[in-house]
């Protein structure tokens, strides 16, 4: 009865650890990520709205354009009718453009 016992318990015990290793394996099987609900393309796009882009791209291409048209249209009348205020203002530029690089150049390390 004893030696039944014995059996009985290893049998037991063996049976645990199988148990507790297939639970530790199970574990380590089990995917990080659980699908909840399959993904379902939308419907209708919601962005980018490529129209409203273009329309936008092209109002402000036109502005910029026109800008920069009246501004080379202005600089070159006044460089043929207006020399002393061209030139005071190619050295205004000359001068900006100087003080700028300045600037820059002081927040460059190693730069002098």
């Amino acid at each position: 009865m004893r030696r039944q016992v014995e059996i009985r318990q290893e049998v037991y015990l063996t049976l645990r650890r199988e148990f507790e290793t297939a639970r530790i394996e199970e574990v380590n099987d089990v995917p990080m990520i659980t699908v909840v609900d399959a993904a379902v393309p939308p419907v209708d796009k919601s962005a980018p709205k490529r129209a409203l882009l273009v329309l936008i791209a092209l109002v402000f291409g036109g502005v910029f354009g026109v800008f920069w048209a009246a501004t080379a249209e202005y600089v070159h009348r006044m460089r043929n009718e207006r020399k002393e205020v061209y030139q005071d203002f190619t050295r205004l530029l000359r001068n900006v453009k100087t003080e700028v690089w300045r600037t820059v150049r002081a927040f460059i390390p190693g730069k002098t």
